[in-house]
């Protein structure tokens, strides 16, 4: 079988240090071009991960001929990016959230069905070896049925400012606030994985929101979803922690509550476990996400044809479509702001 000639568009933080390092040790794979508005970041990766072409025109991008390419933008990128790859009837793995508008996803999810494209996101989470042993935890029914999560994402993502003596502020952070916060940057991940674990869909959501900065968006999140099992979700989010403080913070963590047991993940205490009638077990820790794992599992599924495995199109249009709801009502609940 020929190599996946493989591209990708965005060249930034998170496919600098994310995606094009997760494909160094999967074969099969020919590094056939990248794409980027800035051809300078597109150059810079391309010599350090070994890419044919490095481009700031996407008509050379796509005279690549190109199996299968990776959507690394920034989100409100992602929809113009889907249309080209659908022109070219070129398979793609979308980053999250999908767009950033409601209309915007309906648009990309019709986009891809009348191309016939096979279409992806990248929701990492689902292929931690954590995530795939909650689920088997919950599909043995070792805590019986879920009946409350609690799933906390709060970090600085890397503070508000670059240097706290001269105050420059972080782009990086900027730029997220800017796209909508931290639920609709992370908080697709935490609606995506309760999905995922359980088989279970939301079926009425909100959210309240507080603010640390004067952006439009909250910067701290709480998203409350109530699940057709009968399980209800707080999901958590923060780029506001601990943000300006001098040691870096952060507080990553899953409880998940049922008829029988707990199941506890904690990453800043490195603890992950399962409490019940039985007592104790402890698992080995490990990362929350696995981008190598994801990627064999979606190479896998477009040479089987086998998609039954991973987050398609329409798993990011659900979960973008709620964290946008959820980041709007808490908008609209803030204090001072029209009724």
């Amino acid at each position: 079988m020929d190599d996946i000639k493989f591209g990708l568009m965005g060249c930034g933080i998170v496919a600098h240090y994310r995606h094009l390092p997760a494909l160094q040790g999967i074969a099969g794979i020919r590094r056939a071009a990248l794409y980027s508005p800035r051809i300078a970041s597109a150059r810079e990766l391309a010599a350090e991960f070994g890419f044919e072409t490095a481009t700031d025109d996407e008509s050379a991008f796509w005279a690549s001929n190109l199996d299968l390419v990776s959507i690394t933008s920034p989100s409100g990128a992602h929809l113009a990016n889907l249309r080209s790859a659908a022109d070219h009837g070129v398979d793609v793995i979308c980053e999250k959230p999908l767009a950033e508008t409601m209309e915007a996803c309906d648009e990309a999810l019709q986009l891809v069905r009348s191309a016939g494209i096979r279409a992806m996101v990248a929701f990492c989470y689902r292929f931690g070896a954590v995530s795939r042993k909650i689920r088997e935890l919950l599909s043995t029914g070792a805590i019986g049925s879920p009946r409350t999560m609690r799933l906390v994402f709060n970090w600085d993502c890397r503070g508000k400012y670059l240097d706290l003596a001269t105050h420059k502020l972080n782009e990086r952070r900027e730029g997220r606030m800017r796209e909508g916060g931290p639920f609709f940057d992370c908080g697709v991940h935490l609606i995506d994985i309760a999905r995922f674990w359980t088989g279970a869909e939301p079926i009425r959501w909100r959210g309240i929101g507080s603010w640390a900065d004067d952006y439009d968006a909250p910067d701290h999140v709480w998203g409350h979803l109530d699940f057709s099992n009968g399980m209800h979700v707080m999901a958590e989010t923060s780029i506001s922690y601990g943000h300006v403080c001098a040691n870096r913070l952060m507080a990553y963590r899953y409880d998940i509550i049922g008829t029988d047991g707990v199941i506890r993940y904690d990453k800043t205490s490195s603890t992950f476990e399962l409490q019940n009638a039985q007592g104790v077990q402890t698992f080995a820790f490990a990362e929350e996400k696995d981008f190598a794992e994801m990627y064999r599992a979606m190479f896998k599924a477009r040479s089987t044809g086998d998609f039954s495995g991973v987050p398609m199109l329409e798993d990011g249009a659900i979960a973008t479509k709620i964290a946008l709801a959820i980041t709007r009502e808490a908008m609209a609940g803030r204090p001072g702001s029209p009724s």
